[in-house]
């Protein structure tokens, strides 16, 4: 089960230009999951940059979750809930 994501400060959110491991973490998600969204290719870079925004507003939009390009708690649950499906299907 992916639970990375921050608890505190509240309603912290990852978002354009932010750097460090759930940066990389997003986009090894997002990358996991580009064969059910049909998603651009990711670079896995570090940081977030305007492609991995750009892939998570169409993940929002996809998922009835309000369009930011950022990853907040509920955009990040979406994402792992997704993952952890993807991962029980395949085995």
């Amino acid at each position: 089960k992916l639970d990375l994501f921050p608890r505190y400060p509240q309603g912290f959110a990852l978002k354009s230009g932010d750097v460090g491991f759930l940066v990389t973490a997003v986009q090894y998600i997002l990358g996991e999951l580009e064969r059910l969204y049909n998603f651009p290719e990711i670079t896995i870079s570090n940081v977030y940059d305007d492609a991995t925004a750009t892939t998570i507003r169409d993940f929002q939009r996809r998922n009835g979750i309000e369009v930011t390009g950022e990853v907040d708690r509920e955009t990040w649950d979406a994402l792992a809930v997704q993952h952890n499906l993807l991962l029980e299907y395949e085995e």
